[in-house]
């Protein structure tokens, strides 16, 4: 049994090839966890990605398309930005871009809302000055 279970010392060729292949395989548990909306696990395999290669695209872009289902749409705005920043003709990137620029527009509007209701209500019910 003993000659069996040799050992193999990999070569520095061996342990690159092996890493993309772990990198490729965790890219596409991360595409396959986005289609079933188990957004969770695919900040984990993209966060795997990313601890060794942190200028993915497809980890990063994988990433954004998470945290914006998961409603953290600052995070998802920080990975698309550095998506951009790497590959600034990807049509793709700029659509997402685009569609979280309207995210944060629609928030921003929402918060003046709020400051506007708050102010205003607090005016109404001061008691006029005598």
């Amino acid at each position: 049994m003993a000659g069996i279970m040799k050992t193999h010392k990999a070569t520095d060729q061996e342990t690159k090839e092996v890493t993309e292949l772990l990198k490729s395989i965790n890219l596409n548990m991360a595409l396959c966890y986005l289609k079933l909306n188990r957004f969770d696990r695919v900040l984990e395999e993209c966060n795997a990605v990313l601890s060794s290669d942190k200028d993915n695209e497809k980890a990063l872009y994988r990433r954004c398309l998470a945290y914006e289902k998961l409603n953290d749409f600052y995070k998802a705005k920080g990975d698309i930005d550095r998506c951009i920043e790497l590959n600034p003709n990807s049509k793709e990137f700029k659509q997402q871009l685009q569609k979280l620029k309207q995210w944060e527009a629609r928030e921003d509007k929402k918060a003046q809302n709020v400051f506007k209701n708050m102010f205003g209500s607090e005016k109404e019910e001061q008691p006029p000055p005598q």
